[in-house]
């Protein structure tokens, strides 16, 4: 493991003025990395740090565009993980959050793919002073068009790691329809199914017991293990992602149909068969998933 700090020196959490939330996103960075680590234990990990806290609204984004700028320009990395986010409400205005779309498309430009959390307050979220909104929001970046948004799900296993039901959605799993961009073109079949007036996001889950922080790095980790075999960069993937989701079981995604995530009195949306705004296309069964991705994007 390396770690990278382009946008500046990043402080201890032990040194004067340092933020209080310093260690809390110390733990975020570790369950990150053990969360790659697990399913991709020969993979080069770049711990890229930034000097700056994102909390709500705009704040670390600068730096984390400086990193992720970066990366593009040295081809540092095949995937970006980001276990973060915020309500695009927390955003001043619409120009403010769409002056950082360049530097994700950027990433993509250079062959990297890009995840996302898609959140942890179901289909809300919170204003920049911690008090909720009271209305359905959805997370970015996992909004941004450029990035694959990466919801939770939950494993229902015996003490001996058995399964004993199919996976449903974890209840906080952030999920729903952004107002900020529109409909994509890789979403048009299921937009006829879900009537999404904006792009719908998660496009894909994976485990998030522990949050969507941990099923963003899940994601992340089977995506460079595709990469690895097919032995170049991927970039954008989800265009291939909804190519697969329809072929189901037989290309390596699993259907999540149970769960919804409403939260703090907002409804929620409710998993159903096929592709739905709370789990997306569902999880991944990897052995198949890999060289089905391999093989879609040739």
């Amino acid at each position: 493991m390396q770690i990278l700090e382009p946008a500046g020196h990043v402080p201890a959490c032990s040194d004067p003025g340092t933020p209080s939330d310093c260690s809390g996103w110390g733990g975020e960075t570790d369950l990150d990395v053990a969360m790659f680590h697990t399913l991709a234990p020969k993979a080069k990990i770049l711990v890229v740090a930034t000097p700056t806290s994102e909390t709500q609204g705009m704040d670390g984004f600068p730096d984390m565009m400086t990193a992720i700028d970066y990366l593009a320009d040295h081809h540092s990395a095949t995937v970006i993980s980001m276990s973060l986010g915020t309500p695009e409400d927390d955003f001043d205005n619409s120009a403010q959050l769409h002056s950082l779309d360049a530097h994700f498309k950027k990433a993509v430009d250079a062959g990297i793919t890009v995840t996302a959390s898609s959140g942890d307050d179901g289909s809300t979220g919170t204003k920049k002073d911690d008090t909720p909104w009271g209305k359905r929001v959805v997370s970015f970046p996992a909004a941004n068009e450029y990035v694959t948004a990466v919801g939770g799900t939950v494993l229902h296993l015996t003490s001996s790691g058995t399964r004993t039901s199919p996976d449903t959605v974890w209840s906080r799993s952030g999920g729903g329809v952004s107002h900020e961009y529109g409909l994509q073109t890789w979403q048009s079949d299921v937009d006829k199914v879900t009537h999404a007036t904006g792009r719908s996001l998660p496009d894909i889950s994976m485990l998030g017991t522990s949050g969507t922080s941990q099923s963003s790095p899940l994601f992340a980790a089977i995506v460079a293990l595709a990469a690895q075999k097919a032995g170049k960069p991927l970039g954008f993937v989800n265009p291939a992602l909804y190519a697969l989701g329809s072929g189901g079981t037989a290309k390596g995604v699993v259907d999540v149909t149970s769960g919804n995530n409403g939260f703090n009195g907002v409804p929620g949306y409710s998993a159903a068969k096929g592709f739905d705004i709370v789990s997306g296309w569902g999880t991944v069964d990897a052995a198949k998933f890999v060289p089905a991705l391999v093989r879609e994007i040739g």
